[in-house]
This record gives C-alpha cells, structure tokens and sequence, in this order.
C-alpha cells in the first residue's frame, strides 16, 4: 500500500521516497497493479522534465523503476489534470489513465487510447476516439480478456484488443439524468463482472457485459468466485474451494464452524440460510505462504411438515372420511406449495390446501412439494364406511310360547337395511350362541347383538313365554244308558281353558285307542252310537 507525498512515493514500511534518479519531482498521475502484483505508473511532472508523461514500471523491492518509457503523447502536466473536467474543473494531480492484466498495460487520456508492452514499455497500438477532448472524460479498465473499457461522455466505450488494434465493441449507456454526462473513473469488479463507474455528477453500477465469458486469471490477492448453492430444511450438502494458484502443502478451513482439515469439501447441513467463508492456506511459487478465499451461500428453503388429523364417519353418523394435514414450513414461511394425491379424494383443492373430504378407504399417500421443489410425503390409512346395523327379532308362526304342543319356540333374525350382519345370542336361561336363529324350549329373556363388517352394533332384546298349565273338564251325564225303548246316548263335555283347550272324544278298542268324531273346542258334544264309548280331553 502506497501513500502520496506531494512529489514522491513511500512504501508503508519505511515511508522513503524511491527513485528513478533522484528524490524529486515524481508526481504520479495514475498508477496500477497487474494480476502478478506488478505496479505500473504514469508520471506528470513539471520539475522532473525527463518523466513526465512517462510510463514506468517499479521493481519488487520499491526502491526503483525496472524501465521508464514515453507514452508517445504530452497530455498530461503537474496539478492540472482534472482542470479540463466540464462543470466541475478542479485542481488535481491525479487522473485514471491505466489499467494491467497479465497480457498489457493500457493507456487513455480520454482521447488518445494505447496499449505498451510489459516488459519494456514500448508501444504496440495506438489509436483515438472522435469526438472526444483529452482530459474531458477519463477513466479505464481492463478484464483478462483484453476487453477494455473507457470512460466517454453520456456512455462507457469498449473495445477489444487484438494484440494488434482495438475493435469496437457495443457501448453501455450510462443513462445520466445530469447536464453533464462525462465519465471520469471506472473501475471493475472482475469477479461479479461489474462496473462502478463515477462521472460529472452521477455514479453507478453497471454489467460488463463483454466480460461475461471471460474467465477469471488468479492474481496476488485472489479470491476465489464465489458460490451459491440451495437445499430443503434438514438436507446435507458439501462447499468447497479450488485451488487455482496450485498452493503448495495447502490445508482448509471454514468459517462458521473453524474446522482445519487437508480436504476442500466440508460437509454442511445449516438450518437457516448460511454464508460460509472457505480458506486454503499453502506456499505460493515463490515460497510465501498465502491465503485464498471464497464464500459460499447455502440458501435453505423451507420444508414441509405436516400434522395429520384424520375424522372417519361414525356408526351414528356414517359419512366418507376428511382429513386436515396441518401442513407448516420451518423455517417458518408460508411458500406456496402444491399436494398430490393418491388416491385423489371426491373433494379436495390442491393448491397450498392441506384439508380434503370424500377419502377413499384404504392406504393414501400424500405429496407436498413447495414452489422451491421442498417435498415431504404422509401416509395413513382410511377406514371403511361405517356400516350400520338393523334388524328385528321374529317367530315365523308368531308363537312365542312353549307349551306342550309347541315344545320349541325358534326365534330368527331379519335385517331391516341390506347391511350383513353377523349375531350373537345372549339368553339368560343357557349358554351364548352364534347364528341368525335360537330355539327356546323354555321360557327366556335375553338379547341379541347384530355386528356388521365395520363393527357397528345393533341389540334387540326378547322374550319367549312358557305355558304347560293342564285343563279340566266336565262331563255330562256321566252314564247314559241307551235302551231300545228310546234315549239320546250324547255327552257333553265342557273345558275350563276356554278357547285355547282342544277336545277330542276316543274310544278305547282292545289295547288301542281310536278318535271319534271331529276335535272340537271348549264345549265337545258326543252322541255315542253303541256302549263303551270313553271321552278323553287332550291339550
């Protein structure tokens, strides 16, 4: 680093003033530094005759020049070359007449445009810009292309060079809105392929669009491009830095984190968006030990999640299942996102909707991705519809009375609604049964569970009588002698269980019995036609 002392130059060590041959008179105009470190300087300087206008090239120690040699113009003099500036002329040694790159040393006085040889100073091209007054505009820069760009008035003019000539190149309008437009400095970001670029009254940033393709060449405080790489929240992903200027023994290290290892990639995984600074330590060509570095942006996207809540029909109320997947981002946000389905739902919006109806049974799978390609996938399984359950209890015979003639009573189920059901009985007079019928040879009470296929119940509960009372029964006459001389030889017999009582007259023939006459009710009247004829009351 260099200060200025009026009429000479100190190095930041000592502060003494250098040659070329004396200690005075060395009033710099414009100086600048190569990719190699080489420094370079144009000197306008009244008391020192023999340098001024002067190119030179200053050795490595900073004691002296390692050539000096004319840049073939007298553009320049002592303190007055900002003196010609329009609307703002000033008093100032200083003027951005140079710019290096390891191929040239490029001059422009803001009319005279020329290009000398690094090694001795010699010129190689020269050429003018019309239109133009020197000192009126200035500034220069240079990529590692050799696409030069020169301050001009209202525009920055560009050109490439050949080695031979310089070919005009597309212009960059500065689009000033002052009176004045001429540019003064230009300086480039070779790296961001920018430039800032100041003039009469206005300053700016703008591309360098014909550098676009031109890589970059390492120089003595190189620093690595720059990277910039995305993922999801909870990824992994590596960073690394090159080493281009093939530093000897290197190590690596990262900021956030101060991990030194012998590799450039570092595995990172941050949880927010993160610039990491990445080093390489090692020895140059010339045995110094030097630091490059880089930075490295991982910008981390939110990532869904979800918090799934599921609500299935019920038997009392038996609806097709929804679902709300609660879906959040971390980092929190709310990105748009989109949901895939499988199987897609009757009702559902599949845009930043996480809710859906109409679920199909069974096993669904849901896919949310956010618009920065962020994605998680929930599963869960739907239940089947529920299925109610009804049915009554029923006799086919409509008896539900054990008695002597109707020994069993069978009971049976009838669905009421189409849904198959499977029973099971619960009598408190014998053991549990499983089936769609039971038979009763008691009386009982009991109930019956109806199950469908989704467990949805339905009970009925039932009641079986049992009636074994005995009737009895009077006959009248009991003797009836039928004679010849006349008499009617009937009997009446009359039960005392009313309507419910069968009666049925017999007779008795040898060791069998034989019924006579037609069953009858409460009231049996029968009119024997001959002797032994017997009444018998069945129930």
């Amino acid at each position: 680093m260099f200060r200025y002392y009026g009429s000479g130059y100190g190095n930041h060590c000592t502060d003494r003033i250098f040659g070329p041959t004396s200690t005075q008179g060395h009033d710099v105009a414009s100086h600048t530094i190569d990719n190699s470190g080489d420094i370079y300087f144009l000197f306008a300087s009244v008391q020192t005759t023999y340098l001024n206008n002067n190119l030179t090239k200053i050795n490595s120690a900073f004691t002296n020049s390692v050539w000096i040699a004319p840049t073939n113009f007298s553009t320049f003099s002592e303190a007055g070359n900002k003196s010609f500036y329009v609307g703002g002329a000033i008093t100032s040694n200083g003027f951005n007449a140079l710019a290096s790159n390891n191929n040239f040393l490029f001059y422009w006085d803001g009319f005279n445009l020329s290009a000398y040889n690094k090694t001795n100073g010699n010129m190689i091209t020269a050429t003018t810009v019309s239109g133009l007054n020197p000192r009126e505009q200035g500034g220069i820069a240079v990529d590692d292309c050799n696409n030069v760009y020169i301050g001009g008035n209202g525009n920055i003019l560009s050109y490439k060079y050949t080695g031979s000539s310089f070919v005009a190149l597309p212009n960059i309008n500065v689009n000033s809105t002052t009176v004045n437009k001429y540019v003064y400095d230009i300086k480039l970001d070779k790296l961001n392929q920018l430039l800032f670029v100041s003039g009469s009254g206005f300053c700016g940033t703008y591309a360098a669009i014909n550098s676009s393709t031109c890589a970059l060449v390492a120089d003595c405080n190189y620093n690595i491009p720059n990277t910039n790489t995305s993922i999801c929240y909870g990824a992994v992903t590596t960073v690394s830095i090159g080493n281009p200027n093939n530093l000897t023994n290197p190590s690596y290290s990262i900021q956030p984190a101060g991990q030194i290892q012998g590799n450039p990639v570092f595995t990172v995984s941050p949880s927010t968006t993160t610039s990491y600074t990445l080093y390489i330590t090692g020895l140059s060509s010339t045995s110094v030990l030097t630091t490059n570095t880089t930075i490295a942006t991982v910008t981390v996207f939110p990532a869904p999640f979800t918090n799934t809540v599921l609500i299935n029909g019920t038997c009392a109320n038996p609806v097709t299942s929804s679902v709300n997947l609660n879906v959040t981002f971390n980092p929190s946000g709310s990105p748009n996102y989109t949901t895939t389905w499988s199987p897609m739902p009757s009702t559902v919006t599949t845009v930043n909707s996480g809710t859906a109806a109409g679920l199909v049974p069974g096993i669904n799978n849901v896919t949310i991705t956010s618009a920065n390609g962020c994605s998680t996938t929930v599963s869960f399984n739907v239940p089947p519809i529920p299925q109610q359950a009804s049915f009554v209890v029923v006799n086919p015979s409509g008896d539900y009375t054990v008695t002597c003639l109707n020994p069993n009573v069978v009971l049976t189920t009838s669905i009421t609604n189409g849904v198959p059901l499977s029973f099971t009985w619960f009598p408190v007079c014998t053991n549990t049964l499983v089936g769609t019928t039971m038979s009763f040879n008691q009386a009982c009470t009991g109930q019956v569970v109806g199950t469908s296929s989704t467990g949805c119940q339905f009970a009925q509960t039932y009641t079986v009588y049992q009636d074994f009372t005995s009737p009895t029964i009077a006959i009248t006459p009991t003797i009836n002698n039928i004679t010849c001389a006349g008499g009617s030889g009937c009997f009446t017999l009359t039960s005392n269980l009313g309507p419910n009582v069968t009666t049925n007259w017999f007779q008795v023939v040898g060791t069998s019995t034989m019924y006579v006459g037609a069953a009858q009710g409460t009231i049996n009247i029968f009119c024997a036609g001959s002797p032994c004829v017997l009444g018998r009351i069945g129930k």
